[in-house]
């Protein structure tokens, strides 16, 4: 230090590197919690979305029950296909004991940078399962709109 160099400027200097100090670690703060909320929020919206999915997905199969069981599995799996979910992605298609019903699982996976510091986010994989039913066992006549379809998210 100079010999002519007031002691009211190192002080003054002192201030400014704790006040930055202090905005760094408010700042990486903020930047941790939106980190958090916004890959809370990615994984609900990709919950409901896979969800979406998979509800049309089964409906659709269902009104394809009464073609077969290899017709309705392969409608659900195209819908699937064809709307932005990988083949490895589904964990089943199933038709119920009864040949009356159909269901599917999605599991997908959050990429590992979502979780990182991320606060309450411990799994990894978003799951969801649904399945659909035709009321009746008959095909409708070709004059009348497709069978009503009852529907059960687990």
């Amino acid at each position: 230090m100079p010999l002519g160099m007031p002691k009211l400027r190192r002080e003054k200097s002192s201030t400014r590197v704790r006040l930055l100090a202090v905005l760094a670690v408010t700042a990486a703060g903020c930047a941790v919690l939106l980190h958090a909320v916004t890959a809370d929020l990615y994984y609900q919206m990709m919950s409901v979305r896979l969800l979406a999915i998979d509800e049309m997905a089964v409906r659709r199969g269902a009104e394809y029950l009464v073609q077969g069981p290899q017709k309705a599995i392969h409608e659900v799996q195209a819908f699937a296909l064809g709307h932005g979910i990988a083949e490895d992605e589904i964990g089943f298609i199933r038709m119920a004991a009864d040949g009356h019903s159909i269901g599917m699982a999605l599991n997908r996976k959050i990429p590992r940078y979502l979780l990182t510091l991320s606060l309450g986010l411990t799994n990894r994989i978003v799951s969801v399962t649904a399945w659909a039913q035709v009321q009746g066992g008959k095909a409708p006549p070709s004059s009348t709109p497709p069978a009503v379809l009852l529907f059960a998210a687990l």
